[in-house]
């Protein structure tokens, strides 16, 4: 349910913020994450890297509240609605190097799009990360609207290793 008091006193925020030079990025960053607020859905977001890069760690961690070890069904190459204790999440994870990675991302294109990218490396994919990041910078070449909203983070994942 929207509260009109927190919608005005954003309106107010995002004013100010026009009065500031050079925060036109963070007006767009909070103005994408009212979006995601106000409508009310959950984040849709696309993990891309080699086999074992740490998706699925990652996808653990954002949405596990508590510690447990039941399997959280991310299929590879395709949307998947998850739901656990409360956190909802639209997640994707395509392996770059698998010889579908550009159909699968396509038909999840056609579907919906995302409103990030993590871009997935572990400690010992240091010889072939530039690969990798040319694979997944053809990937998102596929974006029809171009890459200028869409937010991508390289993370290294396993790094206690």
């Amino acid at each position: 349910m929207r509260d009109p008091a927190k919608e005005v006193a954003f309106d107010q925020l995002v004013r100010v913020l026009d009065q500031v030079p050079l925060v036109s990025s963070v007006k767009n960053d909070l103005s994408g994450l009212r979006s995601l607020l106000y409508r009310r859905r959950p984040p849709r977001i696309a993990a891309l890297g080699l086999a074992s890069s740490g998706r699925s760690t990652l996808l653990r961690a954002l949405i596990e509240r508590g510690a447990t070890r039941e399997p959280l069904n991310a299929d590879h190459g395709q949307w998947v609605h998850l739901e656990h204790e409360g956190a909802k999440i639209d997640w994707l994870e395509i392996d770059v190097d698998d010889s579908e990675a550009r159909s699968q991302w396509n038909v999840a294109l056609a579907e919906q799009r995302p409103d990030l990218v993590f871009l997935t490396f572990e400690p010992n994919d240091a010889g072939i990360i530039v690969p990798t990041i040319e694979r997944a910078k053809s990937l998102l070449a596929d974006l029809s609207e171009g890459l200028r909203h869409l937010r991508v983070f390289p993370l290294l994942t396993h790094s206690d290793l």
